[in-house]
């Protein structure tokens, strides 16, 4: 089961197309974040995005405040 996180402060996540690597700044309200131990992943309506940003992101943001674990 993932651990999901609501989004507090703006983040930035980097994203692959298979081409081009560009970076996404998210917003809270724009979705929420799921981490399943490995890849992290950014979830926008019926979006599932798998982001390139590196795992130790997760804890990062958790001690600054910028997400919050859901519940």
């Amino acid at each position: 089961m993932p651990r999901r996180f609501d989004i507090h402060k703006a983040i930035s996540l980097g994203f692959f197309n298979g081409r081009e690597q560009h970076e996404q700044i998210v917003e809270p309200g724009q979705g929420h974040l799921e981490f399943d131990g490995h890849d992290i992943y950014w979830v926008s309506g019926d979006r599932r995005l798998m982001s390139d940003t590196i795992n130790e992101a997760i804890l990062i943001w958790l001690r600054s405040g910028d997400i919050v674990e859901r519940d």
